[in-house]
């Protein structure tokens, strides 16, 4: 029996990993066997933390995307679809792009027999993809705005995230827009969080219809500068306080020195995403900033106990050591309210500027 592949891609920031584990629910629902599949340059990730907390069946490919190591992908493919998974989705680094040339065709030519591939599903955040659309200012790199624009006119299906965020009218004015925009790609509306739409996006991708319809035309020049630009940082720390603590008031006041000290850097930020659990596996909050002008958004449930780890995932326009220094240095201040003290100790970390693609599979024509 064949596994089917659900591509889910994005820039940094739309909401992929919330949206694997909303669609997850789905497919569980609908008696599928589902795996999920992350992917990263680097070691450390919050998604693959936040999805296996959630009792999902995660791999990680770190080191690099999935299109530079395909022979990656294709082992935790192997892996999943062997462990009897009949339905696999995999979320791409949120900075790829190139997607159906470099994925979708090779698998589409080499593994007929074993998979069938679902349309490819870009995801959007709605404010960024109004001010793309409407050609508004972005605080992010021209360059970084390519890769965007490029993962969208590739896309099979676009599905504008975080619909909530906008009113009726607004959404289906973008919605509207988008088809204009990106008349290659079916347009839907959705809202991971708060499971809207999810029914009718779970139902294109297990469609029959044909994916990776769409080439996207790629200057890898300028791709390889939208990637580069990003200081790329990966933290993972154990922090112990000296009495039982409520970690809430710990990662709200610590994301809100970080978004600070990215204004005053005037460093844009991709996406900056935080998780915090304790030993308890219901306990863990999650933290997320989508750029500099956009609130901090927190959800889970935070542990009260003395120790936790805290995983930080930051995608930011610094060099990358200045972001390591800024990020730990920040949290080597931190302080809870009543002047609770906290330790820290680092566990894993690792900071880069990703280098240039170099795919293993490049096709100049779809299949």
């Amino acid at each position: 029996m064949k596994s089917k592949i659900m591509l889910i891609g994005g820039f940094l920031g739309a909401g992929k990993t919330t949206m694997l584990s909303a669609l997850a629910s789905v497919l569980e629902h609908r008696n599928y066997r589902y795996g999920l599949i992350t992917n990263d340059q680097a070691a450390g990730l919050v998604d693959t933390a936040f999805l296996t907390a959630m009792g999902n069946e995660t791999r990680e490919v770190s080191g690099s995307c999935f299109c530079c190591n395909f022979p990656g992908f294709e082992s935790a493919l192997a892996e999943l679809r062997m462990g009897g998974c009949n339905v696999i989705l995999a979320e791409p680094v949120g900075s790829c792009t190139d997607l159906s040339a470099t994925i979708l065709q090779p698998l589409k030519e080499q593994y007929t027999n074993m998979y069938e591939i679902a349309p490819l599903a870009v995801l959007a955040d709605p404010m960024r993809l109004q001010a793309l659309c409407s050609g508004e200012h972005m605080e992010l790199h021209e360059s970084s705005i390519y890769i965007m624009k490029k993962q969208m006119e590739e896309a099979d299906i676009l599905v504008i995230n975080k619909c909530d965020l906008l009113s009726e009218e607004k959404r289906l004015e973008l919605q509207k827009t988008a088809s204009l925009k990106f008349p290659r790609a079916k347009v839907l509306l959705a809202s991971a969080e708060k499971g809207e739409g999810l029914e009718q996006l779970a139902d294109e991708l297990l469609s029959d219809e044909s994916a990776g319809k769409t080439l996207a035309c790629v200057d890898y020049n300028i791709y390889a500068e939208g990637e580069a630009v990003l200081g790329w940082l990966n933290l993972v720390t154990q922090i112990k306080s000296d009495r039982e603590t409520d970690w809430s008031d710990f990662l709200e006041v610590y994301m809100k020195d970080l978004k600070r000290m990215f204004v005053e850097k005037a460093a844009a930020v991709g996406h900056l995403k935080l998780l915090l659990s304790g030993k308890d596996e219901n306990s863990w909050l999650l933290g997320n900033l989508v750029g500099n002008d956009r609130n901090i958004s927190l959800r889970g449930k935070a542990p009260v106990c003395r120790e936790v780890i805290l995983t930080v995932n930051a995608r930011v326009q610094m060099m990358p050591e200045q972001l390591a220094d800024s990020v730990i240095s920040l949290l080597e201040a931190a302080e809870v309210q009543n002047s609770v003290k906290i330790t820290h100790e680092i566990l894993r970390q690792e900071c880069l500027s990703p280098g240039r693609p170099e795919p293993t599979y490049h096709y100049e024509e779809v299949l």
